[in-house]
């Protein structure tokens, strides 16, 4: 029973992220300005999702058939990046960007297909993926600030985009414009680094309070695999 109940999991695991990776695409199929959102954390978050997906899904295949493998100890640290990363994707989009995005007006923003898709479903799918799937390993928790790697990449990147002459698509007073940054938080043009003014915080405090939550998120992640892992353990003895 235990192993038929294990290979459903795997099955149902399978099938989630095979479809994820149908429904990324179709953002660009559907959107027809997504093209140029490749610059998002959003985007970028999601498609790291994807690939580890697909690098999971190939240890997953090869275990119900029956091969005698197990999944790397570097795929649960690459997981646990790409998980906390896209929690940060949902966590921003729903509690700062949405409101700000009603508040505009931009409702059909918030509502259209690839928001959905990016910005609820992978990331929830990403979230059962990591409660539900391989819990053969523990991970220290020393591993939880890891994550940061992928946000500190991705303000490297942007800063370097944006000095570049990379803009990005926006909205202001109801009209669509270039933005020189993919977020408000990451214009330290407007709102410096460290000073408080034009009715916001600077970039630096920005950066402190999105490394804390993404600090606590991995931490979350890691103790929720490893409670787990006990908990296998002692019912298998």
């Amino acid at each position: 029973m235990k192993n038929k109940r294990y290979k459903i999991k795997k099955i149902i695991m399978l099938v989630l992220r095979l479809l994820c990776v149908i429904l990324f695409p179709l953002s660009y199929v559907l959107d027809y300005d997504m093209a140029g959102k490749i610059t998002f954390f959003t985007v970028q978050s999601n498609i790291l999702v994807l690939i580890i997906m697909i690098g999971l899904s190939v240890y997953d295949i090869l275990i119900l058939c029956e091969k005698n493998i197990k999944m790397p100890k570097f795929m649960h640290i690459l997981k646990l990046v790409s998980t906390t990363s896209i929690t940060l994707t949902f966590v921003v989009f729903g509690i700062i960007l949405t409101p700000l995005l009603i508040r505009d007006g931009r409702s059909d923003v918030v509502l259209s297909y690839s928001s959905i898709v990016m910005h609820q479903f992978i990331p929830l799918v990403a979230l059962v993926d990591w409660i539900i799937g391989d819990n053969d390993n523990k991970i220290s928790y020393y591993f939880s600030p890891v994550p940061v790697s992928f946000a500190l990449y991705y303000f490297i990147f942007t800063m370097i985009a944006s000095n570049a002459g990379v803009t990005y698509p926006s909205y202001e007073n109801g009209h669509e414009v270039e933005a020189k940054f993919p977020y408000f938080f990451l214009n330290y043009i407007k709102y410096g680094w460290f000073e408080f003014k034009n009715g916001g915080i600077g970039v630096a405090y920005w950066l402190v309070i999105m490394a804390i939550i993404i600090v606590f998120t991995g931490f979350i992640l890691v103790l929720i695999k490893n409670l787990q892992h006990k908990y296998k353990f002692k019912k298998s003895n």
